[in-house]
């Protein structure tokens, strides 16, 4: 009896060792990313960012829904980590491709947001800087008798404001790399300019 069960327990010790590194990294990446949902979920709580980003949808609490977000992301990569641990890397080259494609994203994300926002600032600025005008103005037209400037330059204001951010947009929709938004823009901008 024991010739039978020797090799059993000889695979079961062999493989112990592996099963309780992979229970202690599961159990470590859920504390994590249990606590970066915690903290993301704390963060938005106290600005308004999602709220406007998402507020014509249907997901209810959005700060829950972008912290299971990055919840179920670190959850991903901590499942992957497992599954190495136990030797099984058939089902992870899916998973390992999904993953680096979303990383390699997050570059482009950023980029996207840096441009749109640069854009924003600039649009918002010379935008200011004709409502200066407009009050100038406003000040020489006000001896000719003419009353309605301030709808004018407000209407002048926004226009210039979405000729700026408009090209910065479409930038930043390149830099995401995503040719099937960014071509469609970039031809509506080059009928514009041709």
């Amino acid at each position: 009896m024991r010739e039978y069960l020797q090799p059993f327990t000889d695979k079961v010790l062999e493989f112990l060792p592996s099963m309780v590194g992979a229970v202690l990294v599961l159990l470590i990446g859920w504390l994590i990313a249990r606590g970066v949902k915690a903290v993301v979920v704390m963060l938005l709580k106290k600005t308004t960012v999602d709220d406007k980003l998402l507020a014509k949808t249907d997901i209810g609490d959005t700060n829950k829904f972008i912290g299971n977000i990055f919840y179920y992301v670190i959850m991903i990569i901590v499942i992957m980590v497992v599954l190495e641990l136990l030797g099984v890397s058939k089902v992870l080259s899916p998973l390992e491709r999904m993953v680096a494609r979303i990383l390699s994203f997050i570059p482009n994300l950023i980029a996207a947001f840096l441009i749109g926002f640069a854009g924003y600032l600039l649009a918002k600025f010379v935008s200011n800087l004709i409502n200066l005008g407009g009050t100038f103005l406003d000040k020489i037209i006000e001896k000719t008798g003419f009353k309605d400037t301030d709808s004018l330059i407000n209407i002048i204001q926004k226009v210039i404001f979405i000729l700026i951010l408009i090209p910065f947009l479409i930038q930043a929709l390149n830099s995401l790399g995503i040719k099937a938004i960014s071509r469609p823009a970039n031809n509506i901008l080059n009928q514009f300019t041709v």
